[in-house]
């Protein structure tokens, strides 16, 4: 599944429209159209915004991380460039102060890239244990949801072994029950 189609995937298991996610997102609904139909591929800031917006990890719509190893590479791309830009300087015709000038700044402009790498790499490292406890929350949901299936279930079985009068009075019964707090379900 590609980016868009996860971002759809999504949308729809929220129970979100298009114009919904993009009010929710704080980005463009026309955005979400075209990310949605493989147009346009999010930045990772907007991925980032949408991941939000849906309640999940940017790596339940880029499993593979892509985008974010599409920015790093872009980043290491830079430094490869900057680097050689700075070995240039000293045979640049121009005075010792703009060369010096201009390796300060760019030394500085690299330590900013480079940090950059590392917040990608950690937000790849960080998603990925977000996502997995995520997953766990949503498997425990699931076996919830499954177990309380499982209890109506034996309920409905029990009420049909009895007669009129003895569901009558079974139903009475629980019904009684959901007026006493110990024995009402909680808020989830």
């Amino acid at each position: 599944m590609n980016i868009g189609e996860s971002i759809k995937y999504w949308r729809l298991e929220n129970g979100l429209t298009q114009k919904q996610l993009a009010e929710a997102s704080n980005i463009s609904e026309i955005s979400i159209r075209k990310y949605e139909a493989g147009d346009r591929v999010p930045k990772i800031g907007t991925l980032s915004d949408i991941a939000r917006a849906l309640n999940i990890t940017i790596g339940d719509l880029d499993s593979d991380y892509t985008t974010m190893l599409h920015d790093r590479s872009e980043a290491i791309n830079l430094v490869t460039q900057m680097k050689n830009f700075i070995n240039n300087i000293p045979t640049m015709d121009t005075t010792e102060t703009v060369k010096q000038q201009a390796t300060i700044e760019t030394n500085s402009i690299l330590k900013k890239v480079q940090e950059l790498i590392k917040t990608i790499d950690l937000g790849i490292s960080s998603d990925k244990e977000m996502r997995g406890i995520l997953n766990e929350s949503r498997n425990l949901k699931k076996e919830i949801q499954e177990a309380e299936q499982e209890v109506d279930e034996m309920f409905l079985s029990v009420l049909h072994q009895l007669n009129s009068e003895g569901q009558d009075k079974t139903i009475n019964y629980a019904l009684d029950l959901t007026k006493i707090p110990e024995y009402q379900k909680k808020d989830e």
